[in-house]
């Protein structure tokens, strides 16, 4: 009887622990949201608790060991652009954002050990909820035609959307599970509308029709695992039918903005590039110049805008794009400034972890299925508005997509492991 004191002592210190995880990872998507200070407090306490972790849990590390490849891709990205700024003697103010990447591995070890589930993803509905109602607040009450959030300015609509977007997915992903219980899935529910609805304020075209994509994916995903294939087609269709009509109907501008893209393309020259989309296909061209020009090492770290302006003077560009420090592009942003090398990591940050994603969709575990189809909704989400903008030259887009993508990749490789050595997953509480 005496030896099974400590070992009660013992399961409930790991509850609380699990308890105490799921809660510091449930407040960081808020944080990489909004510009209050006491985000750093909560980002440091995660981080020292990743290497905490890192340093005394042989089955996180295990993990790690599973994961490799991915986790390898993303800090060989953070690498070459540190050469790479050493290369073009730009100074070390430029590696704050790549260097951020290193504290996602070691925070995302929050993530390879037991952590609530419920809890964590009800607090991230929470927030959700939160971003989709400042967006209305912003909208309605204070006249912004474009909302930005907390944490942006006018410039922020755009990346403000996405996170919207992808917080939206995470809630319809957690309102299809079984079981649900009913106040989760209102919670959820309302996660998802608010911040699908907060997206459309903003009016951007990209994240929209990424967000269409995305969506269609996690719908299949997930009734193919419920072998529901003709309740499949019906969701799908009643999904598009939902963004197309409320995008439309909703919001006379949005339906303006996107009826311009044609006109736009169409009528584009480079002595002609006015316009949002003109202003694009000009960046475009000006960033595959840079790559032709400078393939190996780039023009340097954040230099884009330098070298358009460059571009701009010599008369080789429309002066319509040298307010721009970014080419509307994550893909030609990498290859213009990073070189070859840095076009490979950037697809290969996308393309891994959707692999990785898919390959675990249609897994028998409930959780582990549920989360590979969230962070293959992510993944896709974040790609294919890596197209025609820019999704981490900034910390707010790039932080969540760190966060959950290889949050979630190691989550699954924990469970795995747990599996394969005959250690029972943890429930989903």
């Amino acid at each position: 009887m005496t030896g099974s004191i400590p070992d009660t002592h013992h399961r409930k210190a790991g509850t609380y622990s699990a308890w105490a995880a799921a809660a510091l990872l449930s407040t960081l998507p808020f944080c990489f949201t909004t510009p209050y200070d006491i985000k750093t407090v909560l980002v440091g306490i995660a981080f020292v608790w990743g290497i905490v972790t890192l340093c005394t849990r042989a089955d996180t590390r295990q993990a790690y060991r599973s994961a490799a490849l991915i986790v390898a891709v993303f800090l060989l990205h953070m690498i070459i652009n540190l050469i790479n700024i050493q290369i073009h003697h730009l100074g070390w103010k430029q590696a704050d954002l790549p260097s951020q990447i290193l504290l996602f591995v070691i925070l995302s070890a929050l993530f390879a050990r037991p952590w609530k589930e419920h809890l964590f993803w009800a607090m991230v509905s929470a927030t959700a909820i939160l971003l989709g109602g400042t967006s209305l607040w912003q909208h309605y009450l204070q006249d912004i035609p474009r909302p930005y959030g907390l944490n942006g300015k006018d410039w922020g609509s755009i990346e403000y959307a996405m996170v919207m977007l992808a917080m939206s997915l995470l809630a319809i992903i957690q309102l299809m599970r079984r079981p649900c219980p009913k106040p989760l899935r209102l919670l959820h529910g309302v996660a998802a509308a608010m911040t699908f609805y907060g997206a459309l304020l903003t009016q951007s075209r990209g994240p929209l029709l990424a967000f269409a994509v995305a969506l269609v994916l996690v719908l299949s995903l997930h009734f193919h695992r419920q072998r529901a294939w003709s309740f499949t087609a019906g969701a799908v269709a009643g999904a598009l039918l939902l963004i197309g009509g409320g995008s439309l109907s909703l919001n006379d501008k949005i339906r303006e903005r996107f009826l311009e893209v044609h006109t736009e393309v169409v009528s584009y020259s480079p002595a002609r590039a006015n316009g949002a989309v003109r202003e694009r296909l000009e960046m475009w061209r000006t960033a595959w110049r840079a790559f032709r020009e400078h393939p190996w090492n780039g023009v340097g770290v954040n230099q884009f805008g330098k070298y358009s302006q460059a571009q701009v003077a010599l008369g080789n560009a429309n002066e319509s794009i040298a307010k721009y420090q970014h080419p509307h592009s994550e893909y030609l942003e990498a290859l213009s400034t990073l070189g070859v090398t840095g076009g490979i990591t950037i697809i290969l940050i996308f393309v891994l972890p959707l692999i990785y994603f898919l390959r675990h969709a249609g897994d028998p575990c409930e959780r582990v299925a549920t989360q590979a189809g969230a962070g293959a909704g992510v993944v896709l989400l974040f790609a294919l508005c890596a197209l025609t903008d820019n999704v981490f030259y900034r910390p707010m887009p790039q932080s969540i997509y760190m966060f959950f993508v290889l949050g979630l990749v190691l989550s699954i490789a924990y469970q795995h492991r747990r599996m394969i050595f005959g250690a029972p997953t943890q429930t989903a509480g």
